[in-house]
């Protein structure tokens, strides 16, 4: 198996990460605040306020996941040129 580096991969630091968390997380926070200014605070609206940031945070946790398997599909692709799913110009130099 050859050495991978997700570094290398998709050319991203990874500092890039806690900043994407961090505004994912200040968009949950923005989105909780209009929610609770307009509904007032009440358990239905916590309710509401924690199942909206469960669920959008947990796109923070699956996209990285994502991305790697698209990344090692493409990789792994990369060799087998499909010419009867893609024209003959993608694989030519131009």
């Amino acid at each position: 198996m050859a050495n991978f580096s997700l570094r290398a991969a998709c050319g991203v630091p990874w500092l890039a990460r806690p900043h994407q968390t961090l505004l994912q997380g200040g968009g949950v926070a923005w989105v909780a605040f209009w929610a609770f200014y307009g509904q007032g605070v009440g358990v239905e609206t916590f309710q509401s306020v924690w199942t909206f940031g469960l669920a959008y945070m947990l796109v923070v946790i699956i996209e990285p996941i994502a991305d790697l398997a698209v990344l090692a599909g493409a990789k792994a692709l990369r060799s087998h040129k499909l010419s009867g799913l893609f024209t003959a110009r993608l694989y030519d130099e131009a």
